[in-house]
């Protein structure tokens, strides 16, 4: 995968007096991040965009933070195109589907409709940043494309004036840009939606019966320990075997994940997720067994991806949306059983925890609401603690939840889950 360092960037100005050049003063513009491709080699092109952007800061022209947004942003497209060996970031094909930026729109929606991992907004600063790029990169003309990169669109908008004449402004955009449309907010994270403790189960057991083995260990992850699916499919087989008593659930273990620990999270947040006795044990008997022996052979001839848990057939990582077939099996499964899993993406098992979780520590007879924000927070690898109180205020304002509470209960606070 790609990944990001940052390097001291300080600019000097640059002044001639005849055939002599001087340096002049220097500014120092702080942390600059330069993108490197998963076999260490460095993508220049965007790290020349990036100091670029870093050489306007002084001026007042943007600013650090949003320096590292848009580092960010290009680093998940330079994700995206390592995972599909039929792109590269510099050529586009005659058709949309041969061009990387368009593929890379269709795969930030999918991430946003049917996975559920990545925010609206995210979304839309995603795309505009990779836009922003190479409009750059061909303003400066380090690009030729033999096609259209994106197609360039303006819109004119009437504004009526005090003194009663009408005006207008012209808007550009393109047709890569994606409308920032909030989910509903009934829910939590964003607007998703916990499955009850029967729809989870159900969903758990038709998984495990007729859809492949990594999905089905993979929604079990994320059902009992709310880890997001981008962490799901970048853990390592040393995060299982590092795993210790959790501190926070008796009986149960914890992993470490995050940039420290080598595991990708939303917002590198370095947290210790809990995980039941018995979906660990599963693991080390998956990873152990002969189906990820032959797919880990695979990978190594690629020199890549060996030390991950979950590997496809071909040796490659998986990427958030490589389940999408199985989730959509899953979804018929469940319909043909007259439940409605239309809206259940794979986020949907992180808000499931969350709720379940808090649902079964406020039945505890010494609960304390502090306590409880503190521990989920620790658990699920929340950055703010306004998102934890969404889980806690969801949970409260429902009173059906209570039934279920009991069941969950006896598993969280009573023997780790077998």
């Amino acid at each position: 995968m790609a990944y990001t360092r940052k390097f001291n960037y300080t600019r000097y100005s640059i002044s001639e007096s005849g055939d002599q050049i001087a340096l002049g003063p220097e500014t120092f513009v702080g942390p600059l991040p330069r993108i490197f491709w998963g076999n260490g080699v460095e993508w220049a092109e965007a790290s020349l965009y990036l100091a670029a952007r870093a050489d306007v800061i002084p001026e007042g022209f943007g600013s650090t933070d949003a320096l590292a947004s848009h580092a960010k942003h290009l680093k998940a497209y330079a994700d995206f195109i390592e995972s599909n060996d039929d792109l590269e970031w510099d050529k586009f094909g005659a058709r949309r589907r041969q061009r990387p930026t368009y593929r890379f729109r269709g795969y930030l929606i999918k991430c946003r409709d049917e996975v559920g991992d990545l925010a609206p907004s995210t979304v839309t600063n995603r795309i505009r940043s990779v836009k922003a790029f190479y409009q750059w990169i061909l303003a400066n003309k380090i690009l030729f494309p033999e096609y259209d990169v994106y197609e360039p669109r303006t819109a004119k908008i009437r504004i009526a004036r005090w003194h009663g004449i009408n005006d207008a402004i012209t808007v550009h955009s393109s047709d890569l840009a994606i409308p920032n449309r909030t989910r509903s907010r009934n829910g939590v994270e964003g607007g998703l939606l916990p499955l009850s403790l029967e729809h989870r189960n159900l969903a758990l057991s038709l998984a495990r019966k007729y859809c492949t083995e990594e999905f089905a260990l993979a929604l079990e992850l994320g059902f009992y320990t709310g880890m997001r699916i981008g962490s799901i499919i970048d853990i390592k087989v040393e995060t299982i075997e590092m795993a210790k008593p959790s501190r926070d659930l008796p009986g149960y273990y914890e992993l470490a994940i995050g940039p420290a620990h080598n595991v990708q999270t939303k917002g590198d947040v370095n947290y210790h997720p809990a995980i039941p006795t018995g979906i660990l044990r599963k693991l080390n008997d998956y990873i152990c067994g002969v189906k990820r022996s032959i797919r880990k052979a695979k990978a190594q001839e690629s020199g890549s991806n060996a030390n991950l848990v979950f590997i496809t057939r071909r040796g490659a990582r998986y990427t958030v949306t490589s389940w999408q077939h199985e989730m959509n099996k899953l979804r018929a499964l469940a319909l043909a059983r007259g439940v409605d899993l239309s809206e259940f993406y794979f986020h949907c098992t992180r808000a499931t925890f969350g709720t379940l979780l808090v649902a079964a520590m406020l039945s505890q007879p010494t609960a304390k609401t502090v306590n409880i924000l503190a521990t989920i927070k620790r658990l699920m690898g929340h950055a703010h603690e306004r998102t934890t109180l969404e889980y806690v205020k969801w949970v409260e304002t429902r009173e059906s939840i209570g039934a279920l509470v009991d069941e969950y209960g006896e598993t969280l606070f009573g023997p780790a889950s077998e």
